[in-house]
């Protein structure tokens, strides 16, 4: 009730006025509200099209069960437990239980076929009978495709592997050394070091100097006074990958094959002045060496390497910024990149790493000017965060008190929904498609799939012999129709009016006497006369000190009971 020392009468028309103008329902202009369901989830994995895969009692009260649901109807896998755990293996397939089985996500269908297991071993032959014939490398035994050499990527995405095994390099500057090869499943490789893409190298000698472009780790390239010039690549690590890259870590180290030369620049960055952390002098003069984040196309070259396939462009950012100068940016991430998780997201990198119920992101776009590649770097943020998780585009998402937030892979998050305030949980296909849930507190989500639309009178649903086990979920919590109002529906299907606390959260909402519709902003309730001020946005019932959005005015609510 309000309780400020103003006039009852201009009060109470002030309030009319602001009534009159205040939305009906929830108007965010930057989130949604998200209904939720009464219901356990224990461990949940979201797709796409509003197809999940949940494991849980959310059909009735006393089974736990798995579920595949797809446009709303829920079907029981009978051959997976309840408990079992549940990872993502490529673009549509979950392991259970460490392989036991495999659950299609686009059809819901569960195979006991090992198809991560069949899948390296085919790709095993497949690669050795790529390799036979290339004069590049020697091929001791079979090369091996395990599951640690499985390139770091996007959820739902292809899978690339690195072969293992004892493969070297046959002959030239780099005889005898470990090959790097990387694989899609199908045997499509490519070598992942030859090609350095375009290292611009400036040689000094005797009051001259000779510009020269380094290309791959195999050449000498003719430098200042007859000397040569090559560069070679060491400590790689893939720190990620999107469709038609990989990207990784690495050292790139540049020689001159004579003491008589000395080297003046690489990539535009005067080697003399340039900060230990851009390029470091291995000898003085004549060899340096600088980290890298490498961009290495997917994509196979026209051309080839003593028969072997290599990547069709490599692109070398220096951990710099556009002057060639240190960058503490840019440092940071860089160590962030080889010790953290590191997603792709619209061609920018954002490395992230998560402690104590905190989540610290930093994100690097991949910049050129002139011969200089480098890291366009932005500061850490660090934000609270319930839960993480990344999507199929490589986004990064958080829960926090109630909220889904997407970082704009800058430095800044945005939020995308409100949901119950006890969610814990979350798996993530896309910013449409995710379920979050509360295990204790037995509420769940699932954003993408329309409840309100929902055929629940469905014939074969309510079979008994329904040989699929498909049941619909009962339509009851949180519910937003299409102009973004929001009602609430009680278990057995009817829709709340008037005055409502919320069994989750304990809040008072007030709903349309007539609608059911929920009201935000000042309220007369019809019951007592009294006016009420609901939170414009989440329309819970205000208490205590109240500022009006929309006159600026401060009120005091009554802390007990509005």
């Amino acid at each position: 009730m309000i309780k400020r020392a103003n006039k009852l009468t201009a009060l109470l028309a002030a309030a009319t006025t602001v009534a009159s103008i205040a939305p009906a329902g929830v108007h965010a202009a930057d989130y949604k509200r998200i209904s939720s369901e009464d219901g356990t989830i224990y461990s949940a994995k979201a797709f796409k099209d509003g197809s999940y895969v949940v494991d849980g009692n959310i059909v009735d009260e006393d089974t736990d069960a798995v579920y595949y649901v797809k446009d709303g109807k829920y079907t029981e896998l009978e051959d997976v437990n309840s408990g079992s755990t549940l990872e993502l293996y490529g673009d549509h397939y979950l392991s259970v239980d460490n392989g036991d089985y495999f659950i299609d996500l686009n059809t819901g269908k569960v195979t006991d076929d090992d198809v991560e297991a069949d899948t390296r071993d085919d790709l095993q032959l497949t690669i050795k009978k790529n390799l036979r014939n290339v004069d590049r490398y020697n091929v001791n035994g079979l090369p091996t495709i395990s599951a640690d050499n499985l390139l770091a990527g996007p959820k739902y995405g292809k899978v690339w592997y690195k072969v293992g095994g004892d493969v070297t390099i046959a002959d030239g500057t780099n005889e005898g050394k470990p090959a790097t090869i990387y694989t899609d499943i199908d045997g499509n490789y490519i070598d992942g070091d030859y090609n350095l893409g375009s290292i611009k190298v400036i040689t000094t000698a005797g009051g001259t100097q000779k510009t020269s472009v380094i290309e791959n780790n195999e050449d000498l390239v003719n430098a200042v006074s007859d000397s040569k010039v090559s560069a070679s690549v060491s400590n790689t690590k893939v720190i990620g990958q999107d469709d038609n890259n990989i990207y990784r870590t690495a050292t790139i180290t540049v020689t001159a094959n004579s003491s008589d030369v000395s080297i003046k620049s690489i990539n535009g960055v005067n080697v003399a002045t340039a900060d230990s952390s851009v390029i470091q002098a291995v000898t003085e003069g004549t060899s340096y060496s600088f980290n890298v984040i490498q961009k290495i196309s997917k994509a196979q070259a026209s051309d080839e390497i003593d028969d072997a396939k290599y990547a069709k462009s490599v692109t070398n950012y220096m951990i710099c910024d556009k002057d060639g100068k240190v960058s503490s940016d840019a440092k940071a991430f860089y160590e962030m990149a080889n010790n953290d998780k590191v997603s792709v997201a619209n061609g920018r990198l954002i490395a992230y790493t998560v402690s104590d119920s905190k989540i610290t992101v930093a994100s690097t776009g991949l910049k050129s000017k002139g011969a200089l590649n480098y890291l366009d770097a932005e500061s850490s943020v660090t934000k609270n965060a319930t839960a993480v998780d990344t999507d199929v585009d490589g986004n990064v998402y958080r829960l926090d008190e109630g909220y889904i937030y997407e970082f704009d892979n800058t430095d800044d998050w945005n939020k995308l929904y409100r949901v119950d305030g006890s969610m814990k949980n979350m798996s993530i296909y896309d910013s449409n498609d995710m379920v979050v849930w509360d295990k204790n507190n037995e509420v769940y989500s699932l954003v993408g799939f329309n409840s309100s639309t929902s055929d629940n009178n469905d014939s074969d649903n309510n079979d008994s012999n329904n040989s699929n086990n498909t049941v619909a979920p009962v339509v009851a919590g949180w519910n937003q129709a299409a102009d973004g109002t929001y009602t609430y529906v009680n278990a057995d299907g009817t829709t709340v009016k008037g005055w409502f606390q919320s069994p989750l959260s304990g809040k008072w909402f007030y709903m349309d006497p007539t609608t059911g519709v929920m009201q935000t902003g000042w309220v007369q309730s019809p019951y007592s006369g009294k006016w009420f001020y609901m939170d414009p946005t989440n329309g819970d019932m205000q208490t205590g000190w109240v500022q009006s959005p929309y006159s600026g005015k401060w009120f005091y609510m009554n802390p007990s009971n509005g």
